[in-house]
């Protein structure tokens, strides 16, 4: 497993299917309060002009929100949870998943956290 740091574009983007239902406004407008009991799945796909780059856990997301792995989810579930919401998204075989953040840190207290 591996995320991102400074290389976005040396892997996959995942955007969302164009079509009519405006799948790329319901990502966009997703900001900071839940959405998850009134969330319906968004089909992504790859975004074709990054077929040649590899695939990460956590590919760049063409929303606000963070695009991650079922394997990466599993991994991270236990430290995620409380700070947000897994959303469903289709396509990519099942893949993937958002990650909403609800939660966010301004200032950690360097002392405290060791």
């Amino acid at each position: 497993m591996y995320m991102l740091a400074n290389t976005p574009d040396s892997y996959r983007w995942v955007g969302p299917v164009e079509d009519t239902n405006n799948w790329g406004r319901r990502l966009i407008a997703v900001r900071m309060d839940p959405v998850a009991a009134i969330w319906h799945p968004v089909p992504v796909e790859w975004v074709p002009e990054t077929a040649a780059r590899a695939i990460a856990d956590f590919p760049q997301f063409w929303s606000g929100m963070l695009c991650v792995s079922k394997r990466g989810m599993a991994a991270l579930a236990g430290l995620l949870d409380d700070a947000g919401e897994f959303l469903a998204l289709t396509g990519l075989h099942d893949e993937y998943i958002a990650w909403h953040c609800l939660r966010t840190v301004d200032v950690m207290d360097r002392q405290a956290s060791g």
